[in-house]
Parts: C-alpha cells; sequence; structure tokens
C-alpha cells in the first residue's frame, strides 16, 4: 500500500512520517529528495543556477537554499519555476524507491504529490491541516524566519488543489494528536 503525506511547509509532514516509520512503513522523503538532487556539482544545481544566477551559491558550490527560499516564495512564478527544474528528477527517484519498497506500506512525504505523477501510486493521500500561526512559528522557529519572511512563505504555498487531491485531512494541532493518527491509520492499513 503507497501512502501519499502533503501539506504547507511546517504542517508536520516529518512528524508524521516519524511516526509511520517507528510503525514499520518504509518512507520516502521529496525534500531529501530535492536536496540530493541539487547537491553541489549536480546537474539539478546547474540548471537551477543557470535560471536563477550564481548569486545563490555558497564560495564551496553549494545551494544558499534560505536565500533562494526568499526569492521563490515571494513569487509563485519564480517558485513555479524552481519546480520545473526540480520536480521531474523528484517525481523519477520517488519512482525508484516505491518499486524497491519492500514493506507493507510505504510512505511518500512530498509537500507538493499531487503535482507529480508519483500521486497516482497512492492509494490514500493525507494532507495536514495546521492553522496559519502554527505553521508560521513552527517554521520561524526551524528556519530562522522572521514573522513577514515565515508568512510569505506559508502564503505561497496556499492552494485549494491540496484538500481536492487529499483523501484524509488530518488537523495537527499538536505532536501527540499526530501520533495518534499515525497509530490509528496504521492499524487499518495493516489489518
Amino acid at each position: 500500500m503507497v501512502i501519499g503525506i502533503m501539506g504547507y511547509s511546517g504542517s508536520g509532514k516529518s512528524t508524521l512520517s516519524e511516526e509511520f516509520k517507528k510503525l514499520g512503513a518504509f518512507v520516502i522523503d521529496a525534500d531529501k529528495i530535492g536536496k540530493d538532487i541539487l547537491s553541489p556539482g549536480s546537474e539539478g544545481l546547474k540548471k537551477v543556477i543557470s535560471v536563477f544566477g550564481e548569486e545563490f551559491l555558497f564560495p564551496d558550490g553549494s545551494l544558499n537554499r534560505k536565500m533562494l527560499g526568499e526569492v521563490v516564495f515571494k513569487s509563485r512564478e519564480k517558485l513555479e519555476l524552481l519546480n520545473s527544474i526540480t520536480w521531474a528528477q523528484i517525481d523519477k527517484k520517488i519512482k525508484e524507491a516505491v518499486a524497491a519498497s519492500e514493506e507493507r506500506v510505504t510512505i511518500i512525504d512530498c509537500p507538493l504529490l499531487y503535482k507529480v505523477s508519483s500521486y497516482k501510486l497512492c492509494h490514500e493521500v493525507i494532507f495536514i491541516n495546521t492553522p496559519d500561526e502554527i505553521l508560521i512559528k513552527r517554521i520561524m522557529k526551524r528556519d530562522g524566519l522572521d514573522y513577514n519572511t515565515a508568512k510569505a512563505r506559508i502564503d505561497s504555498q496556499k492552494d485549494e488543489a491540496f484538500i481536492k487531491h487529499a483523501t484524509i485531512i488530518l488537523e495537527n494541532t499538536s505532536v501527540e494528536g499526530l501520533k495518534a493518527d499515525a497509530e490509528r491509520l496504521m492499524k487499518g492499513w495493516l489489518k
């Protein structure tokens, strides 16, 4: 069984995925794949720099993710441009990982899952709905962002398609609640 998890930055996707992993699921992390395809010297990074410019590189050749994030999360067009460069590669790696999984439950943790063809592999798709103020506080703390930058990041991700493409919507207001949801769902899937 393949389960997708999607949601906004700071919604709790990693927390839920980690809980599923503890319960025996194989977890595919699209953010980690995205970082790998943008590693120094990679074709993905070369494409991003050819479009956005060398000012987004650190002297060691690695991507200045924070700087790029500040640009793309303020402009839906620039975010879509970045996604158009990276998503085909991420989608391919996700499909390879799903094919290699030997667990009864495989989780695809992918913020924008509905935008890639891996979505079609999923038996269920979870959207984690989290109040904006909680999202903003979480990403301010996690990413060291100020309030306005964190809010702009959340606003740039807002899209009704998340709910339209979800088969399960979880309301996340606490880690404990999310863990309980994971246990309840896994029990049902493993019957």
